[in-house]
């Protein structure tokens, strides 16, 4: 019984999974951005106004030109990879952020705290480490 079931534990994700994916959507995507590479082919130097404009004005292609969902999302997620940089990487992680950013300084700070706080949480845990050390060889007698 134990090995019928992690037998379909073990099938029966892959098998929900397997089944077959249609969006009814991809064909006309991907035509989409053959036209797109095809105008970007022709027109290596062209702008992104006149791209727009060529794919645009003969297919029904609609490419969105608003840029402030990413510009919102991109100033949310900034302060995580500088701090995370930091706690992982201590000194090596700020001076990626310094030459990343060009210098930005709010990053490298941020980068600098993430060392700190590793620095400090390191040396917690070495401290209890020692205390239980200590606690331990008094216990014992030797």
């Amino acid at each position: 019984m134990k090995k019928t079931f992690i037998f379909l534990l073990l099938i029966l994700p892959s098998l929900i999974f397997a089944q077959n994916f249609e969006a009814p959507n991809l064909d006309k995507e991907f035509a989409a951005i053959d036209k797109i590479e095809n105008v970007l082919l022709e027109n290596p130097n062209a702008k992104v106004d006149t791209l727009i404009k060529d794919v645009q004005k003969d297919s029904e292609v609609k490419i969105d030109t608003s840029n402030s969902s990413i510009v919102k999302s991109a100033d949310k997620n900034t302060q995580l990879p500088s701090y995370i940089l930091g706690c992982i990487l201590s000194w090596v992680g700020i001076l990626i952020v310094y030459f990343v950013t060009d210098n930005d300084k709010s990053e490298v700070i941020k980068a600098a705290k993430g060392a700190i706080t590793t620095v400090i949480v390191g040396a917690c845990l070495y401290g209890i480490l020692i205390i239980v050390a200590i606690s331990q060889s008094s216990q014992t007698g030797y």
